[in-house]
This record gives C-alpha cells, sequence and structure tokens, in this order.
C-alpha cells in the first residue's frame, strides 16, 4: 500500500520557502545590528578622538597668544574646540544627533579640574 503525497508538495515546498525567508530575515537583522553596534563603537572612538584633538588645538591657540587656560579664558578655549570638533565631524555629529552646545558641553567636561585661576594683577 502506497500513500501519494505528490499532491502535497507544492504546500510543503511553499511552506520550506516561507521558513527560510524568515530565518534569513532574522539573520540579516541579527547582521544589521551587529554593523551598527560597530559602527556606533567607531563613531565613539572617532569623537573622543577629536575631543582630544580640539583640546589640543585650543590649548595650542591659547600658547600662541600667550595665555593660559584660566577661568577667563575657558569659555574661549571651549568655543575653538567646540568649532574644530563640529566642523571636523559633522557625519558623527549627525550619527549622535549632537549639537553644537552638547559638544561645548562634552569639552567643558574635559576641562574640569585643568583650569587655573586667573592671575592677580
Amino acid at each position: 500500500m502506497e500513500i501519494d503525497v505528490t499532491p502535497l508538495t507544492g504546500y510543503i515546498l511553499e511552506i520550506l520557502f516561507a521558513v527560510i525567508t524568515v530565518v534569513v530575515g532574522y539573520g540579516v537583522t541579527l547582521l544589521k545590528d551587529k554593523l551598527n553596534v560597530d559602527k556606533t563603537s567607531q563613531f565613539n572612538r572617532i569623537l573622543d578622538d577629536s575631543i582630544n584633538a580640539g583640546l589640543n588645538y585650543a590649548f595650542h591657540r591659547l600658547e600662541q597668544q600667550n595665555k593660559k587656560l584660566t577661568f577667563s579664558t575657558e569659555k574661549e578655549a571651549i568655543a575653538v574646540a567646540t568649532n574644530y570638533i563640529s566642523s571636523r565631524t559633522p557625519g558623527i555629529m549627525k550619527h549622535f544627533n549632537l549639537t553644537d552646545e552638547r559638544i561645548a558641553e562634552m569639552v567643558e567636561s574635559r576641562l574640569a579640574g585643568n583650569v587655573q585661576k586667573d592671575e592677580e594683577s
């Protein structure tokens, strides 16, 4: 006694293709999430390096003017570093939805504890 499953073959193939589509779609989603995490991690490193470079540039500018980082020059240093960073990392700023004000806050937080008192004349 034989059972003919030929009429069911079409249904079985449709179900098999649906399962394969779901599995491949899920795999692509996982890969996309993994790549986005890697991209965000890379952008974090670039932003961190840019903040350091912006501060170094601001310190250099102060040094050229024979100034030190003091309470009276802190705002100038923050502005110079913020302009430096925002002009060199527009894609990263867009990725993290950062504004110049937020960059300035990040720069200012790096300066915390490094600002000297103004010298009395």
